[in-house]
């Protein structure tokens, strides 16, 4: 059942923020009727991503993003066929979107179509959490943390390895060590 303060932020996202909500989450995910997928502040509250034991970390140039996205988020996808919460700032006042395939995700989103510069995505199941966190650095360039939790994180690593060993605009880290 619905809270008092559930019922608050419901009505002040919806007066506020749905409508910019909708827009962003239009340009982010591809072929999708956005406000038949969004969920309920109250399934939205119950999202809690708890293992954050493993970890990685790239920082790289905002532009080249798209590349390592599109090898990551297939990774990602794999055994999860539950489907996935997508979370941005407006998801806590207007609830996180439901979407069965990340196929529609759109990886070659703009830096500005998400106004907050964060985008979380976990599986239904909540064992695993993709984190995009973009910004402006202090000398001007746009930056983008590809932050990946969960027991996947060996898979997306051994996979990504090769096309990072040409690369020298990646920065690297986990907490754990490859086998």
């Amino acid at each position: 059942m619905e809270t008092y303060e559930q019922k608050k932020r419901r009505l002040f996202g919806k007066l506020n923020y749905l409508s910019q909500y909708l827009n962003e989450l239009n340009r982010l995910v591809k072929n999708t009727n956005i406000q038949n997928h969004l969920i309920s502040l109250i399934e939205t509250d119950n999202i809690q991503f708890l293992d954050e034991t493993k970890w990685i970390k790239l920082t790289m140039p905002f532009p080249i993003k798209r590349q390592y996205l599109c090898e990551i988020i297939p990774i990602f996808e794999q055994n999860s066929d539950t489907g996935f919460y997508l979370i941005t700032e407006f998801s806590k006042d207007c609830g996180a979107l439901f979407i069965e395939s990340l196929v529609n995700f759109n990886s070659d989103f703009e830096f500005k179509d998400e106004h907050s510069g964060l985008i979380i995505i976990i599986d239904k199941d909540i064992s695993k959490k993709l984190l995009l966190d973009f910004y402006e650095s202090n000398d001007g360039n746009l930056i983008i943390e590809v932050e990946i939790y969960g027991s996947i994180c060996e898979s997306i690593l051994n996979r990504i390895s090769i096309t990072l060993q040409r690369k020298n605009d990646v920065l690297i880290e986990t907490n754990f060590l490859l086998n």
